[in-house]
Formats: structure tokens, sequence, C-alpha cells
């Protein structure tokens, strides 16, 4: 009697289980980048190390608003882009204003004539300089700020003019205002308004297509 009864609680409790949770899982909501994450100094450059570092902003005047409407009207490059490298160059060089020369790797081309899988130089109007006191300067405008290394970013560019700027590279148009960091979904755009600083507004990719007048990008290397 007493194995009937074992065997029969054995069955029951077997049969039984635990039962499934089906209760719909919750999505991981996406982490918008606070302001100050979508842009970067460039990085002081090794010759500098040791020094004692200071910040200068350079006032420049415009002909037109840094923003980003001002940089898709102006630009006749617009790319999604990641960067490779950094390269300071000197104000001797240069005119007496500090710059950077950033090297990105283009993957896919919203305007212009480049490739994607192209390697290209970028200038933008700020870097490091070393004083006479032993002093090393980051010089840049107040709506300055490059493309952090390990992001993907769409960027407004033009064509270089003169020298000092090498044939075939780029210039940055409206500083980190008209530049927009891709964030980790791929789809969403993230970027500071001119008319809003230090606050972050975000876009998706075809919202961004619609502000160019086209559906889809130039060239992804795929065509």
């Amino acid at each position: 009697m007493k194995r009937i009864i074992c065997l029969l609680l054995l069955t029951l409790l077997t049969g039984c289980g635990v039962p499934e949770n089906n209760a719909p899982k919750s999505e991981a909501v996406m982490e918008i980048p606070a302001a100050e994450e979508l842009y970067q100094d460039a990085p002081l450059p090794e010759e500098y190390v040791g020094s004692e570092v200071r910040r200068s902003s350079m006032i420049v005047d415009l002909a037109y608003i840094p923003s980003l409407e001002e940089g898709l009207q102006r630009a006749d490059t617009i790319v999604r882009v990641s960067v490779v490298e950094y390269h300071n160059i000197s104000p001797e060089s240069c005119d007496g204003f500090p710059w950077t020369s950033v090297t990105l790797t283009i993957s896919e081309c919203l305007r212009g004539d480049v490739e994607a899988g192209e390697t290209v130089q970028m200038y933008a109007m700020e870097g490091w300089s070393l004083g006479a006191d032993g002093v090393a300067v980051y010089q840049a405008l107040r709506f300055g700020g490059l493309p952090v290394q390990g992001k993907e970013y769409i960027l407004c560019l033009a064509k270089t003019q003169s020298e000092p700027f090498p044939e075939g590279s780029y210039e940055r148009l409206c500083g980190r205002h008209a530049m927009l960091q891709i964030l980790d979904d791929g789809e969403t755009l993230a970027y500071e308004p001119y008319e809003e600083p230090e606050t972050v507004r975000t876009m998706t990719m075809d919202e961004f297509y619609g502000l160019l007048g086209q559906d889809t990008p130039v060239n992804t290397g795929n065509n």
C-alpha cells in the first residue's frame, strides 16, 4: 500500500513540472549619450606628454550659423564614416591656427563622389600647440569637437580649395552641430543642435535621408 502511494505521488510530481513563464519580456532601452559624449578633443600629441595642459576657445567671424541645416546646405560631401586616427597640425604651418587632420573610412556616401571603403582626410580648425611657457594648449571653436574614435558618424564636409590642405582632402563644416553620431542600433542618429547647446536630439536614418530628399545612400559599396 505504501509503495502504491509513493508511486502515485511521484507520478503527480513529475507530471506537473514547473509552469513556464509566458509573460512578455521587456525590451532593452537604448541609452542616449550625453551631449559631451558625442564629440571629443584631439588626443594629446606624444611630444607634449608631461607638459601642463590648458584649453582655450577661439573666436572667428562666420557669415552663417553653424547649424545642422547649414551644414546640410553647404556640404558638397555627406558621408557615413568611422575614425582611423588623428594627426595634430601645428599653427606655424596653417596661418597661425591649430588644425587637426582626422583620417576617416567611408562606409556610405550620401552626397558627393567618394566611394564606400575609401579613406579620406578631414581637417578641423582645432588642435594642440606648445606655448613659449611650455604649456600645451588645446584651442577650439566654441562649436568645435571631433568625432569619437570607435563610433560611427554622418559628417558634412566640403572639398578643400587651397593650401595648406592637400588636394583631395575635406574640411569639416559647422563643427559638432552638423556631426551626427550613429547609435548602437545602427539606425538612430544623435546630435547637439546649435539652437539648444548641451541638448541631445535624435532622428532615424530614414528621417535623415528625408532631409536630404533621397531614400537611399548614393554609394554603400554594394551597388
